[in-house]
Parts: C-alpha cells; structure tokens; sequence
C-alpha cells in the first residue's frame, strides 16, 4: 500500500467545484515541487516506479500528449527503501487546460500486484 505523506506546492486554496470542497495545491509551470511516498512492507527500491498527469475528473484519464510528457520527475529513497521524495515539475500544457485541476498518480509495479496512490488536486499557474 502506497500513502502520500507530504505534498508540498506555492500555495494551497480550498475551493469548491459541483458541490464538493477540496484542497488544491498550486505550482508554478517548470518549477519544482515535491510528493513524499511511502509504503508498508514493500520495498519502493526494488519496484519499478511510474508517476503520470491525470486529469481530476470521474474517469481519471492522462493528460494526453505529443513528444513530450507534460510532467517531468526525480525521485531520491530513503535508506530504508519504504519512502521516496519526487521532485516533480509541470511542463507545458496546451492553452485549454489553464485553470484545470490535475492529479499525479504514482503507481509502483513490483513482483507482488502493483500499487498505486492518487496525489491531492494540483493547478499549475504560468508564473507567481
């Protein structure tokens, strides 16, 4: 099981779309920001580790792209293999998707079935 421990960003606002509160975080287009993982009983290390844009909506779809994904990321473990920090960054979006709000899935495939965690909601803004 894979929990999100931090999620740090520019800034974090709560607001409401169809009726539902949540807590978005913004970031800054091609600047970083980091998500903190970890898991129980599964070694990070020894998995194969994905992280991919999707859009914050019912069916969870990715955020289509061309040659270049839109997110780019690091990721640096812990000694222990059971917490990873991802230092993650927002590439271009098309000019449609300005004001939508995204989240990252992080999936970690290992011998044992994969697992898998959503992030909290993320905007990215083109500057500060």
């Amino acid at each position: 099981q894979l929990n999100i421990i931090k999620q740090n960003s520019l800034l974090e606002e709560i607001c409401s779309k169809n009726g539902k509160t949540e807590k978005v975080h913004n970031v800054v287009k091609n600047m970083p920001f980091t998500i903190i993982v970890g898991s129980r009983g599964v070694d990070l290390t020894k998995g194969n580790l994905e992280a991919r844009l999707i859009y914050n909506s019912a069916d969870r779809k990715d955020v289509p792209f061309l040659a270049k994904s839109p997110l780019e990321y690091f990721t640096h473990f812990n000694a222990s293999g059971d917490e990873v920090t991802i230092e993650f960054r927002i590439k271009v979006l098309s000019s449609q998707l300005e004001n939508s709000t995204f989240l990252i899935k992080v999936s970690v495939k290992h011998d044992a079935k994969p697992v898998e965690v959503l992030s909290a909601p993320i905007r990215s803004v083109s500057k500060v």
